[in-house]
């Protein structure tokens, strides 16, 4: 392999361990979570072996953000061109439960302009 793939590789290894850590995860837990074998887990992290799409797809299932382990990005985190008061309301949306009450926002926040 070449250097920027052993890079690449490190990186993710890297963001596979902060991922556990986040998760309070041992690796015991996860590689008994998985069935995988404590070896191939700690490959992982290690950056010396790579994910196939299932045991990513399983990992997710574990809860780990695989989106932040194959990017160094975590969804939602991205650079925005929004204001600080599209953010408020968009809080506001993702709180709200009632479509209703949605609706409502929605025909104050047009009203305002």
């Amino acid at each position: 392999m070449d250097n920027l793939t052993n890079e690449l590789m490190a990186q993710i290894g890297n963001r596979m361990t902060t991922e556990r850590q986040r998760l309070n995860f041992t690796q015991k837990d996860v590689y008994t979570a998985l069935g995988l074998g404590a070896t191939s887990l700690s490959r992982y992290e290690q950056g010396k072996r790579t994910l196939d799409l299932i045991q990513a797809h399983e990992f997710a299932a574990l809860g780990y953000d695989m989106h932040y382990v194959l990017t160094g990005n975590r969804l939602g985190e991205s650079a925005s061109d929004l204001t600080e008061g599209e953010h408020a309301w968009l809080e506001l949306y993702r709180q709200a439960n009632d479509p209703d009450h949605l609706m409502k926002m929605a025909r104050v926040f047009i009203a305002a302009e």
